[in-house]
This record gives structure tokens, C-alpha cells and sequence, in this order.
């Protein structure tokens, strides 16, 4: 399955996807430098991640950091 993944905040945002069992290997997938609203989707580029293949039945672990200013 491909999927987006998209991130709101305010002051800073990142999420972050571990792409196998390591969890040195987070990768950043989508972040915001600055404030949005909590349904304001399309002020950052950044903020939309590029489509991801997921498979069933598999875990991911991921990691959603925020930093308020």
C-alpha cells in the first residue's frame, strides 16, 4: 500500500519513519519550520512526506516530534 504522510504544529513538527529494525535508522519524512493551523495541509512543502510503501502485516515504528517555541 502506498501512503502520505502529513504533519500540523505549532512552532516546529517532525515525523520520522523507521525503515527496518534499526532505530538509528529513523528517516525524516515530512516536518514544518515554523506555525500552522491544525487542518492547514498546504503551507509547507515539507509537510506532505513523498508516497511511502507500506506491506501488511508488518510493524513500523515511527516517531512524531514537536518543539514549541
Amino acid at each position: 500500500m502506498q501512503v502520505r504522510f502529513g504533519v500540523t504544529g505549532d512552532d516546529e513538527t517532525e515525523f520520522l519513519l523507521l525503515n527496518d529494525q534499526s532505530a538509528s535508522n529513523l528517516i525524516l519524512q515530512s516536518y514544518i519550520d515554523g506555525y500552522t493551523g491544525t487542518t492547514h495541509l498546504g503551507k509547507y512543502p515539507s509537510q506532505i512526506s513523498e508516497y511511502i510503501t507500506l506491506q501488511a502485516d508488518e510493524y513500523y515504528y515511527f516517531e512524531l516530534r514537536h518543539i514549541e517555541g
